[in-house]
């Protein structure tokens, strides 16, 4: 039985790094196409080719020069586009964009390539009525005014939607510059609460504030009624998602021991686990980054402290062996099937072979949040086979909203509609570590059918 170690823990991210704003061009298809880019003053703009839809060839290309003629539907706000040029999409390309917290320890690049070796699959096909996917991607450096210049150069770039994108630190504050100001839709994101509140927003994951009776539902299975909880407190969107935890847990009978904030810079998680000692909890609730548990696992076996622990985000391949005996029994919630013990799920096998395909560097760092990214790129890829040839955002969105009961083979169904705020996963299945360390051989396993909050 489990009963050593339960930590709980969803998605922030980590590091800020200054600098300029990076933003590239990317096209994985079997052809070579001159580049065209405008680049916004003050930002670096680079060509990044990246593999081709065939190994032999690489590609880039941009729309370069698309302008867009809209009126305003609202006071600060654009119509929804119906042309083609103002929505990314020409004869045989579709300008797709990304951003995405690529500087500093916490390295979003492998959710970009989650996204760009999707498209690749789908190119090497033939693409989509005959166009190519081309991805157009900005690094955020978890910075908001980056994050927010990001958004202005996929406004700049007229793309035709923003998919997979992982910018835990401004991402929650664009959705409404983007999906409502901008009229561009966003497919997927880490389920930052802003991410449900927009009609042309189109999660695909469980939003963060969800998490809070999942999270409380598997204490209680478990016999905990007295946490302390670690969150990082430098994401701008952290406090509804803390309140959602602590109402759950207070609506069971659990009550926190201590509530330390911490912030993603942190090196010596030390004093923090001192002071998350305090009050005798049975358990720790943790809410960091893949990243960050390697700094506090590291400080409580200095202290020789061992909770229960429970977490999300504690899959990533390349980290794991990182955290040593706190693995050992650890549990998690988890909105899609894991691929840990699903090797023989259709789209479990798709995703590792494709990634393992055009970004072998990559497959060690898959986790929970890829298959975010991987399933938001399921749904735009339906969503533009649905829209046909005349495809725009306007048509775009209202093959959205068309969607019901997508099966994307390692979630729940989901489904969207007309004019509301969309929060299609509202599922989890729980897992545990084995009581043994990563790097002796210790998986995780899957322990309960879909639970549904």
């Amino acid at each position: 039985m489990f009963g050593e170690r339960i930590a709980i823990v969803f998605i922030t991210a980590s590091l800020l790094l200054g600098g300029g704003l990076g933003y590239a061009v990317v096209a994985d298809y079997n052809a070579t196409k001159n580049l065209k880019n405008t680049a916004t003053a003050g930002s670096t703009v680079t060509t990044d080719l990246g593999p081709s839809a065939e190994p032999s060839a690489a590609a880039s290309a941009a729309t370069g020069g698309a302008t867009a003629t809209v009126n305003a539907a609202k006071p600060g706000q654009v119509a929804l586009a119906t042309s083609q040029a103002a929505s990314g999409v020409s004869h045989d390309q579709i300008v797709v964009g990304g951003i995405f917290d690529m500087t500093g320890p916490v390295d979003s690049s492998v959710e970009r390539d989650t996204v760009r070796a999707y498209f690749n699959k789908v190119n090497a096909a033939g693409g989509i009525n005959g166009r190519k996917l081309v991805l157009t991607y900005c690094d955020s450096q978890y910075d908001n005014v980056q994050t927010h210049q990001c958004s202005n150069e996929m406004v700049s770039a007229h793309v035709l939607s923003v998919v997979g994108w992982t910018a835990p630190k401004g991402e929650n504050d664009e959705v409404k510059f983007l999906a409502q100001q901008e009229q561009i839709p966003i497919i997927g994101g880490l389920g930052t609460p802003e991410e449900f509140n927009y009609p042309l927003s189109y999660p695909v994951s469980t939003s963060f504030t969800r998490a809070g009776p999942g999270l409380a539902d598997e204490l209680s299975m478990n016999g905990f009624k007295h946490p302390s909880i670690i969150y990082i407190n430098d994401v701008p969107w952290i406090q509804p998602v803390l309140q959602a935890i602590l109402d759950s847990l207070h609506a069971r009978g659990i009550h926190e021991a201590s509530v330390e904030p911490a912030a993603s810079t942190d090196q010596d998680y030390t004093g923090h686990v001192n002071n998350l000692q305090q009050g005798g909890p049975d358990s720790l609730i943790a809410a960091l980054d893949p990243f960050s548990y390697a700094r506090l696992f590291s400080a409580m076996n200095r202290v020789g402290w061992h909770p229960p622990v429970i977490g999300a985000g504690l899959d990533k391949g390349n980290q794991q062996h990182a955290y040593s005996t706190q693995l050992e029994h650890a549990q998690s919630l988890v909105p899609f099937l894991s691929p840990y013990d699903h090797q023989n799920n259709a789209t479990v096998v798709d995703y590792l072979n494709t990634v393992q395909r055009y970004y072998p560097q990559q497959v060690p760092a898959l986790d929970i949040y890829t298959q975010i990214a991987w399933s938001a790129a399921q749904v735009f890829v339906e969503a533009v086979k649905r829209a046909g040839a005349n495809l725009t955002r306007a048509s775009l969105v209202q093959a959205l909203n068309s969607i019901q009961n997508f099966d994307t083979g390692w979630s729940r169904p989901l489904s969207y509609s007309a004019n509301t705020p969309h929060d299609p996963n509202r599922c989890y299945t729980y897992v545990k570590h084995d009581p043994t360390t990563y790097d002796q051989g210790g998986t995780w396993h899957t322990y309960t059918d879909w639970k549904c909050f």
